[in-house]
Formats: C-alpha cells, structure tokens, sequence
C-alpha cells in the first residue's frame, strides 16, 4: 500500500482525510495529526487536548513513527525479490489463489 503524505507539510503520513470542495469538484486532502491539529481540523485537536498530548509531544511522536516507518522501508526494500512479481500457477503472476475468472 502507498504512503500518503500530508498535503501540507509534505513530509509526515497523511493520517487524517477530508474532502475538499472546489467548485463542483471533491478533492480528498490528508494531513498528518500535527498538521490537523493546527489546522483545527474535526475533533483532532480537542482529543489530543484531552489526552494531554501537547504541539512538543506530537512533534516526539511524529519523529519516532517516520523512522519506524523508514526503518521498515529499508528493510523490506533488502528483501530478495522485493518488489519483482511472482508467477502464480498458471505463470500470469497473479498471486497462487488467483483462479481467473472460473466459476464453480
């Protein structure tokens, strides 16, 4: 699955997701919770308010996830074959219960 960044900051995941209208259109925006948090975004600012979670801890917080995140990243970006599609049964490389569209 690929990471959304937030669509203001640029660099955090995107774990908070709005739809914005512009005209007639609807463009979804995903913001970190740092990012929504100013933003006033929902209730996001009053539950951290709550937990007593402060702008100084999210900022603990957010590093500690993104380089959780990057560490994962490195490590699944080593694995041999990471990333290459695996034939199934039939050498389509679809994945081995894959079984086209045959009904029973």
């Amino acid at each position: 699955m690929k990471q959304v960044l937030c669509s203001k900051c640029k660099k955090n995941p995107a774990v908070v997701f709005i739809s914005k209208v512009n005209d007639t259109k609807n463009e979804p925006e995903g913001y970190c919770i740092k990012c929504a948090m100013e933003m006033n975004i929902g209730p996001v600012k009053h539950f951290m308010d709550n937990m007593g979670i402060s702008a100084d801890d999210m900022d603990a917080i957010t590093e500690q996830v993104n380089a959780m995140l990057g560490a994962v990243a490195v490590r699944r970006a080593r694995q041999p074959g990471y990333g290459q599609r695996v034939p199934g049964p039939g050498g389509d490389g679809r994945h081995p219960g894959h079984h086209g569209n045959r009904r029973a």
